[in-house]
């Protein structure tokens, strides 16, 4: 597979492998009936997810609308495995590790990144919440505690973050075929990154944590008919320590 480090080439058909629909509806059941989720798996490989994503995908938080095979979105897409490397890495998050591939789309008119990855085979992880045992709600109160870790460290030190990492609707909980264990895994790995260059752009960033963040700490809360002490803690340090530097 040609990737991104070379799209400086024409874009052109990437994968000799046939794609075939992948119902999105198996990643997360809310999604409702003929929503166009562009969703693909290799017909000779179902256990490789291929999800398209096109220049207004990438820039959906910019404004910008630069091709997919511009400069910049090359680099978003080259920082992006980067932030979801790290979040792996460093922060203990399991990832579905992308590979982005630049070619036309499959009616051979418009560029688009391909994000291809290992498929997960669970439930969405906001559908199993409320079923986890103690061990699984210890995973998911690290998740929302690392989640944290990762924007308190990108808001203060870094241009740029990974702003739908913190929807719980972009996880799944389960496992690769050749796993036996369920664990949380981040699913939803497209090249979309938020900037944080400017006083505007950090506000958003606040406003972004309180408006779509924190609920999902609710919702945990909600589904499992706890407290997350530990959690709430560390989202009051939070966001004390992003006020300060707004």
């Amino acid at each position: 597979m040609e990737n991104f480090e070379n799209a400086n080439q024409p874009p052109t058909p990437p994968f000799k492998e046939n794609l075939v629909d992948f119902p999105a509806r198996a990643i997360n059941s809310d999604i409702p009936e003929g929503y166009p989720v562009l969703l693909k798996h290799f017909e000779n490989n179902p256990e490789k997810i291929v999800k398209i994503s096109r220049k207004e995908n990438i820039y959906r938080f910019t404004g910008e609308n630069d091709p997919v095979e511009s400069p910049k979105s090359i680099e978003i897409q080259k920082k992006s495995k980067e932030h979801y490397s790290e979040l792996a890495g460093k922060y203990n998050i399991a990832i579905t590790q992308p590979e982005y591939v630049i070619g036309k789309d499959e009616d051979g008119k418009e560029s688009v990144v391909y994000s291809v990855s290992d498929r997960i085979h669970g439930d969405n992880l906001l559908e199993r919440i409320k079923d986890f045992k103690p061990e699984e709600i210890e995973e998911l109160e690290n998740l929302l505690i690392s989640l944290m870790d990762y924007f308190e460290d990108k808001f203060n030190n870094d241009n740029y973050y990974l702003g739908d990492v913190g929807n719980l609707g972009n996880y799944m909980y389960g496992r690769k075929k050749e796993e036996d264990k369920d664990r949380i895994y981040l699913v939803d790995v497209e090249p979309v990154l938020n900037d944080l260059d400017s006083s505007e752009k950090r506000n958003f960033f606040y406003s972004r944590i309180k408006e779509v963040f924190y609920p999902q700490i609710e919702y945990a809360e909600k589904e499992t008919g706890l407290t997350l002490s530990g959690v709430r803690k560390r989202y009051s340090d939070f966001i004390r320590n992003i006020e300060k530097k707004l």
